[in-house]
């Protein structure tokens, strides 16, 4: 851009300070909305994801009729590439009651987990009271031992969700447990299958749904008590990389056919996290309208300017001035704009999350997801993006105004003056 245009464009920029500055104002609230808005977004859904990644594996593996030869086909999953880790798994409902007082009873979803394993496949660890995924605890077994009666026996220890154990049961660690797995024929009709256990640990993931019905136990102690002994129900897998989980569900359909059913972690959560990407793409959309109207205003406050200035322009061109220098001046002014909306806008943005992230106090979030704090994730990638398609629109908001200066006749704009 040569020099006189420059100064042009910066005098009449400066020639409407109110309208300037009400136009950067709102490109920069604008972006500083969207910044705000996605990041608190991806910052939740990132933190919920990593809350269900502490139960859920990447990917579950079920086979067609009884899942005996587990070991050999964990074996061959181990050699897929981005395979991590691989666990034998049972799982089942059961109905546990609260041996101190036996009016607290709930339904529950039991996993039965290989000790050594099963961690490595998921994050159970990091959401237990004692941060170590161990059933055997011998001090706090016998500690749940002392509670019982000399004559009762304990099958072995057990992990409970915190709203389970504290809420619908009313125990904690190291309180007996019944726990009723199933039903057989008797001689006057269904007898239930009835074990002691103890509970040795809290798992508090921190979401309502999983804390109020997940509970733990070994696997061969599971495989026991549900009549299956060299079965499992399915096989866990962990990935280097969530993203490569349909990757591997692929590597194992081409080999093994319909043999196995496999299901990812986001075709069994997906419709939850789906919700959560729609909801912040439409949120995005709505604070885009923010950058809508201030374009609005940048090619309004043009319009004015060209006429308010219509008769120095037909003297510039008069000078000789090419059409696509008068069309630079005018097109200085959005470029600026955009430009100075978006160094103001984005630390502002930054600015919003922080305060957020401090200051506000949201109870039902925290009963919904023990989160005490909002979550915050900073896209590097959106905020650049969004930046420069807020910088073209500023732009594109003052192409009209600035051919509609160019087309102008000397001799009709200084006649019109």
């Amino acid at each position: 851009m040569k020099r006189y245009e420059t100064f042009i464009g910066w005098r009449y920029l400066l020639a409407q300070p109110f309208q300037t500055i009400l136009s950067t104002v709102g490109v920069a609230l604008g972006i500083a909305a969207i910044i705000a808005a996605y990041s608190i977004s991806s910052g939740l859904q990132a933190t919920l994801r990593e809350k269900l990644f502490g139960t859920d594996a990447h990917l579950s593996v079920w086979k067609q009729g009884d899942f005996t030869a587990y070991e050999s086909f964990i074996d061959e999953v181990m050699a897929i590439p981005h395979v991590v880790a691989a666990s034998p798994t049972v799982s089942n409902q059961i109905l546990i009651q609260s041996r101190k007082n036996k009016k607290y009873q709930s339904g529950a979803q039991v996993y039965g987990l290989d000790p050594e394993r099963g961690n490595s496949v998921t994050d159970i660890s990091k959401f237990l009271t004692s941060h170590e995924f161990n059933l055997n605890r011998p001090e706090i077994l016998e500690i749940g031992k002392s509670k019982l009666p000399e004559e009762d026996t304990i099958k072995g220890g057990i992990i409970l969700g915190k709203v389970l154990a504290h809420r619908r049961l009313g125990v904690n660690v190291g309180d007996p447990v019944l726990v009723y797995s199933s039903f057989k024929e008797g001689p006057r009709g269904p007898v239930a299958t009835i074990r002691t256990f103890v509970v040795v640990d809290i798992y508090d993931a921190g979401l309502y749904e999983i804390d109020a019905n997940m509970s733990f136990m070994s696997l061969d102690v599971a495989q026991d008590i549900f009549d299956m002994s060299g079965m499992v129900t399915r096989v866990d897998i962990r990935c280097d990389n969530p993203d490569y989980a349909d990757q591997v569900k692929k590597a194992i359909i081409d080999k093994h056919g319909l043999q196995y059913v496999v299901y990812t972690w986001a075709e069994q959560r997906g419709s939850f996290f789906e919700i959560m990407q729609m909801e912040r793409v439409v949120l995005s959309l709505i604070l885009g309208f923010i950058i809508v109207v201030a374009s609005f205003s940048i090619a309004t406050n043009l319009i004015m300017l060209v006429r308010e200035k219509t008769r120095e322009i037909g003297i510039l061109k008069t000078m000789g001035t090419p059409r696509n220098s008068i069309a630079r001046v005018f097109m200085m002014y959005g470029a600026i704009i955009g430009v100075l909306g978006s160094a103001i806008g984005t630390p502002f943005g930054f600015l919003v999350c922080w305060a957020i992230q401090n200051y506000v106090d949201m109870p039902g979030l925290f009963e919904v997801y023990q989160i005490n704090t909002i979550p915050v994730l900073y896209s590097p990638r959106f905020i650049i993006v969004i930046n420069l398609i807020v910088m073209g629109i500023c732009w594109v908001a003052s192409l009209y105004p600035a051919f509609r200066a160019a087309g102008l006749k000397p001799v009709d704009a200084i006649r019109y003056e």
